[in-house]
């Protein structure tokens, strides 16, 4: 793998983060239906738990995911190979949205703080 393949997959993986969620909420919870989501959506629904753990999650990838993508750029700009640790950065990021929607805690928790060391680690190597 890449550190290319890495950035195109931390893509999709923002991607997925925006429609997972809504996904959730129109197949499997059915409090939203088409044309809900092609409306202005002007009133305002309850949402589900799982569609606001899923917002949560966004939320936070996206809090950490520009220190990401700086420490991803100065890694090629300065030469130093933190591949390794951009790539399980992205599969704790990736296992934290399903345990995060399901309400699984403590291993949430630990995702988390797997995916903070993996960002402290490779800003360390650019020291």
């Amino acid at each position: 793998m890449t550190i290319e393949n890495i950035i195109i997959l931390t893509c999709l993986l923002v991607l997925l983060q925006i429609f997972i969620p809504i996904l959730v909420e129109f197949i499997f919870i059915k409090k939203i239906n088409l044309l809900y989501l092609f409306s202005s959506r002007d009133e305002i629904i309850d949402n589900s738990l799982y569609f606001k753990r899923g917002k949560r999650a966004l939320i936070n990838l996206l809090e950490t995911l520009p220190i990401f993508i700086l420490l991803i750029f100065l890694s090629i700009n300065k030469d130093i190979d933190n591949l390794n640790l951009a790539a399980l950065w992205l599969v704790f990021r990736a296992f934290y949205l399903p345990i995060y929607i399901l309400g699984i805690n403590f291993i949430r928790t630990f995702m988390w703080f797997g995916s903070l060391v993996c960002l402290i680690m490779m800003g360390l190597k650019l020291l």
